[in-house]
């Protein structure tokens, strides 16, 4: 990651308009309703990296990836607070996903492929996908889903306990799915 392709957004608008530009911005979402603090970044490149630490010491309200975001596993607190807007223009590929935050967007203008999980335990949160969504489990325990292309997943809450266990690696040892997701992503 180049800290140099990193820019702060001054006005709300400005953010606003960014959004617009790639599509990303939904009228009809509460998320979106309130826009705007001092602390409205964007990420040109596709080298980007979520480091935690650093994710906090700039405060984020909302964030704008200009490009592609690959990572291993993409957990959506640790990028975001509760409360504000994580948007990628390009693809998110990742291994797992967990989104447990309580009235955020994650918002992605290309595709989303999640080769492994997807947990998404967020409240009144929204996951907008405008491509296509693609993963392995896709375990929502509630959230707003909102897909414009394909989804396909291989597994969702309704597997049996079994299949998702077999999925993750692990034993079910009589453990319900909830718990099973919950120990694995620790």
């Amino acid at each position: 990651m180049n800290k140099d392709n990193l820019s702060q957004v001054e006005t709300p608008e400005a953010f606003e308009e960014l959004l617009r530009k790639h599509g990303l911005f939904r009228e009809d979402d509460v998320t979106m309703d309130d826009l705007g603090s001092e602390n409205m970044w964007v990420y040109t490149g596709n080298d980007f990296a979520i480091d935690p630490e650093f994710m906090a010491s700039l405060e984020l309200s909302e964030f704008l990836i200009v490009g592609d975001l690959s990572v291993e596993r993409f957990d959506v607190a640790a990028a975001l607070d509760d409360y504000g807007v994580f948007a990628v223009t390009g693809n998110l590929t990742c291994q797992d996903l967990i989104y447990a935050t309580e009235c955020t967007a994650l918002s992605i203008a290309g595709d989303l492929h999640i080769s492994r999980v997807a947990y998404l335990n967020c409240g009144n949160s929204v996951l907008q996908v405008n491509g296509n969504l693609t993963v392995g489990l896709f375990y929502d325990d509630q959230c707003s889903i909102d897909v414009r292309g394909e989804e396909k997943s291989k597994l969702d809450r309704n597997s049996s306990v079994d299949d998702i266990a077999a999925h993750l690696g692990v034993e079910a040892g009589g453990r319900s799915a909830d718990d099973i997701i919950r120990e694995f992503f620790g």
